[in-house]
């Protein structure tokens, strides 16, 4: 019987962790924006209105020199 050893060539696992933590930036931007929509939905009491301000704020939170 042979003993078959495993060699790790190339260690990909930085590069997984730092996809899983975009990962979960991204969820957590998309569930504040949601959340954010939806208070300024309740507060205006106007669908487009409150998608023009998310989307603003969104915008605004991303480029902040705008």
């Amino acid at each position: 019987m042979k003993i078959v050893a495993i060699k790790t060539l190339y260690d990909r696992s930085h590069l997984v962790d730092g996809t899983i933590r975009t990962v979960r930036n991204t969820l957590s931007e998309g569930a504040a924006l949601v959340v954010v929509m939806v208070v300024l939905f309740l507060l205006l009491g106007n669908l487009r209105g409150a998608l023009i301000a998310a989307v603003v704020t969104a915008a605004r939170a991303r480029a902040p020199g705008l």
